[in-house]
């Protein structure tokens, strides 16, 4: 069961980390929308004189390829978040379960909300060992 655990908390993070990617490549699209791009060329000037041309565009292809990897993360996110609720019920339906009430409060501060072991036993009142030790006699194994 340490497993369920363990994977909500990875995909939590995971789930988080998706936001920012998204968040920076929205911004980034934003600046590539409101940019140009310029080359000189040489050629056949409207007065019939040869010489260097300066062309000036917007990326199109490249916001283009922007856009759909940011429509395919932003896809992926929403998976996710699909996922990860399935996966925060079963965490929350696991806990429901115990009947002790401080480990359901340690392992949802650990692996819910994402608190460091030393945290956790601050806001429980133990020392980390403590935590660490509760938490090991529930799962029947070490905890890294």
């Amino acid at each position: 069961m340490k497993e369920l655990f363990e994977q909500y908390a990875a995909m939590r993070l995971e789930h988080a980390d998706l936001k920012k990617r998204i968040s920076r490549m929205q911004r980034e699209l934003k600046l590539l929308r409101n940019s140009q791009v310029a080359d000189t060329v040489t050629g056949s000037r409207e007065d019939l004189t040869i010489g260097p041309i300066k062309v000036v565009g917007k990326p199109t292809r490249q916001y283009a390829e922007q856009s759909k990897r940011l429509t395919a993360l932003i896809d992926r996110y929403n998976r996710d978040a699909d996922t990860l609720a399935q996966k925060l019920e079963e965490v929350e339906t696991y806990l429901d379960g115990l009947e002790d009430a401080r480990l359901r409060v340690i392992l949802r501060l650990r692996y819910v909300d994402g608190y460091t072991w030393t945290d956790v036993g601050m806001r429980v009142g133990i020392s980390k060992t403590g935590v660490l030790m509760a938490v090991d006699r529930h799962f029947g194994k070490k905890i890294p």
